[in-house]
C-alpha cells in the first residue's frame, strides 16, 4: 500500500503535441470568434435602429446606441472594414446635437480620428494625433485629469501617436539612435504612473494601461523594457488576482516570449525551463482549448 505520507512524486510530462490546435482547430476558433463579433454587430445594429424608430434618429439615445456600434466595431478588428465609414456621419450628427463636449460626441470622434488613421495611414498620420490630444483636453477640462473616462482617452491618444509614429517612419529615414521610441515610451510610463495615482496600482485600468505600455516596448524592439515590464506586470496581476487567472497567465506568458526574444542564450534557457509549468498551469486553470492555453504552446 502507497505511504500517504510520502511526498507526490513530479507530475508527468505534458503531451504538448496533442495539446496543440491543429490548423483545423485554429480556423475554427477564429471562426466561432468571428461569428460572435457578427452577432453582437447585428444586436447593436438592431438596437440603434429601434432607438431610432421609437425616438428618432437625432434623439441622444439614438446617437448614444450608433456610439456604441462605432466603438464596438473600433474594439473588435475583425468588424471594421464591414462597419467602415459609420463614424463619419455619426461625428456630424453628433456635433450638430450634441455639441462638442457632450461624452458620445467626444467618443465617437476618437474613433472617426482612430478609424482614419487606419484607412489613409500616412495622409493621417500627423492629424490624428492632433484630434485625439484636442479631444484629452477637452474631457480633462470637463472631467479632470484623474477621472478614468480621461485616462482611457489618454490611452487612445498615445496609442495612436505611436502608430502614426511608426507610420511616419517607413518614409522619414529616421536616423539610427534617434530619441523618438524612447520618448514615446516615456509617454507610457508617466501614463502608468498617472493611472496609479488617480486610480490606485491595482485597478484594472492600471493593469491595462500597464500591458499597453509592455506591448510598445515589444513594438519598438526594446525586450529588455518589454522583459521588465510583463514580469512586474505577472507578480502584481498574480498578487491581485491570483496565479490562475487569465490575466496572470497570459502576462506569464508574454513574459517568457519576450525573454526569449532578448537573443540571449541564458534568458532563452530560462524561458524554455519555465514555459512548461506555464503550458501545465494553463491546462489545469483554463483548459486546452483556451487560446492563453494555445499562445503558450505555440511559443
Amino acid at each position: 500500500m502507497p505511504d500517504p505520507t510520502a511526498a507526490p512524486g513530479p507530475e508527468p510530462a505534458l503531451d504538448t503535441e496533442a495539446l496543440r490546435w491543429s490548423e483545423a482547430e485554429h480556423e475554427a476558433d477564429t471562426e466561432r470568434r468571428d461569428a460572435l463579433d457578427q452577432r453582437e454587430v447585428e444586436r447593436l445594429s438592431a438596437l440603434a435602429a429601434e432607438a431610432s424608430r421609437a425616438s428618432g434618429p437625432d434623439h441622444p439615445d439614438a446617437l448614444a446606441a450608433r456610439r456604441d456600434l462605432v466603438v464596438y466595431a473600433r474594439q473588435h478588428p475583425g468588424c471594421v472594414e464591414r462597419l467602415l465609414g459609420l463614424a463619419d456621419p455619426l461625428a456630424a450628427d453628433c456635433l450638430r446635437v450634441l455639441g462638442p463636449d457632450d461624452q458620445v460626441t467626444i467618443a465617437v470622434l476618437a474613433v472617426q480620428a482612430a478609424e482614419r488613421l487606419d484607412e489613409y495611414e500616412e495622409t493621417a498620420a500627423h492629424e490624428a494625433p492632433a484630434v485625439l490630444a484636442s479631444l484629452v483636453e477637452r474631457q480633462t477640462r470637463l472631467l479632470g485629469p484623474g477621472h478614468p473616462e480621461t485616462l482611457r482617452l489618454r490611452r487612445r491618444h498615445v496609442d495612436c501617436v505611436c502608430r502614426a509614429y511608426r507610420l511616419t517612419r517607413r518614409t522619414d529615414h529616421e536616423p539610427p539612435g534617434a530619441d523618438g521610441p524612447r520618448r514615446l515610451l516615456r509617454l507610457w510610463g508617466e501614463l502608468a504612473a498617472d493611472h496609479a495615482e488617480a486610480l490606485g496600482a491595482d485597478h484594472p485600468d492600471t493593469f491595462a494601461c500597464r500591458d499597453e505600455e509592455a506591448a510598445e516596448y515589444c513594438e519598438f524592439g526594446e525586450h529588455d523594457g518589454e522583459v521588465r515590464c510583463y514580469a512586474a506586470l505577472a507578480a502584481d496581476r498574480a498578487r491581485v488576482l491570483g496565479p490562475y487567472h487569465p490575466d496572470t497567465l497570459g502576462s506569464r506568458e508574454s513574459h517568457l516570449t519576450s525573454l526569449a526574444e532578448t537573443g540571449r542564450p541564458e534568458e532563452a534557457a530560462e524561458s524554455a525551463r519555465a514555459r512548461p509549468v506555464l503550458v501545465a498551469d494553463c491546462v489545469r486553470a483554463l483548459g486546452r482549448d483556451h487560446r492563453i492555453t494555445q499562445f503558450a504552446l505555440e511559443s
